[in-house]
């Protein structure tokens, strides 16, 4: 469906090589329920990219240094626009489920994930991120600062905000293998997390730029009257 791009708790062991992608996927059989069979979400995704195209449209009235904060955040903005419509399509996925992308990481079945094994997931993926942009993600997922990814972390990864898609994914239950499918979806949404986080690497160069462009008298603090 997409085209592939060219701990305070320590790790108690290495993960497990990942040779090929069957070799992390359990292979029990469970019963799933198809996407056909389920109540689809009745949502028309046009009226996000629509209401966003609005929000960049408007028109400001801020000097050239705002101007710069904003294009940021219109970029940020835009990257998760884009990571919501892939988590939607992935929740649409007949076998794609929580559990499912949760064995792609912990393939051992240790209860947790460490910044290692994110990075042979991007590695078994082909992806391509730099040391920074992938602290950067685990930090994200990272919610109680613990240095391990633990199950809700997935979970906030990849569950859909409209409930109709959350609805979905979570109305398959437990399938333990993800569909061919499912997994070149999981690489995308993956692959647009890790480029999001690695605009946020230029971000800090152009809040420097920012900054500067602000602070006219070289004072190197700002007040209200210079951003306005």
């Amino acid at each position: 469906m997409y085209s592939t791009p060219h701990t305070s708790k320590q790790e108690v062991s290495k993960a497990p090589h990942r040779k090929e992608q069957s070799s992390f996927m359990h292979s029990k059989k469970t019963e799933h329920v198809k996407v056909n069979a389920l109540p689809l979400p009745e949502i028309n995704r046009n009226a996000k990219r629509k209401l966003f195209t609005q929000t960049k449209s408007v028109k400001r009235n801020i000097n050239t240094g705002s101007e710069l904060v904003y294009k940021a955040m219109e970029q940020q903005a835009e990257a998760e626009l884009q990571i919501e419509l892939i988590k939607e399509d992935l929740a649409l996925c007949s076998r794609a489920t929580v559990r499912g992308v949760w064995l792609v990481f912990d393939p051992a079945g240790r209860g947790y994930v460490t910044l290692k094994e994110v990075k042979d997931v991007l590695e078994l993926f082909k992806l391509d991120a730099s040391d920074s942009a992938v602290k950067s993600l685990f930090a994200r997922f990272d919610k109680n600062m613990s240095g391990v990814w633990e199950y809700d972390s997935i979970t906030d990864m990849i569950v859909p905000i409209e409930k109709d898609y959350r609805d979905v994914l979570y109305l398959k239950g437990k399938e333990e293998m993800l569909s061919k499918e499912a997994l070149m979806i999981l690489k995308h949404l993956i692959k647009v997390y890790v480029e999001s986080e690695t605009g946020n690497e230029i971000s800090e160069g152009m809040a420097r730029e920012v900054f500067d462009k602000l602070d006219i008298t070289n004072k190197q603090f700002l007040t209200l009257f210079d951003v306005t």
